[in-house]
């Protein structure tokens, strides 16, 4: 499993302890939001450590969500 942070793939140590850093330079709350999106074959254990992690770090966690919408024309 890899975790890309900033263009960076990371394993899931390395991103805790790269978050973390980039984060502690953060002093405003916009600036420590943490944007996370998996693909649909994540297993759930693995959103849920990376959660924390975010967490831990004083991440503001928000999810980017794909949806797909069909509009007819007549």
């Amino acid at each position: 499993t890899s975790i890309v942070l900033n263009g960076s793939p990371l394993q899931l140590p390395e991103f805790a302890q790269r978050l973390t850093a980039a984060l502690q330079q953060k002093t405003k709350e916009a600036d420590r939001i943490v944007v996370v999106k998996s693909s649909p074959d994540t297993p759930y254990p693995t959103w849920i450590r990376v959660s924390r992690i975010i967490e831990q770090a004083d991440g503001i966690l928000t999810l980017e969500l794909e949806s797909n919408r069909t509009i007819q024309v007549r």
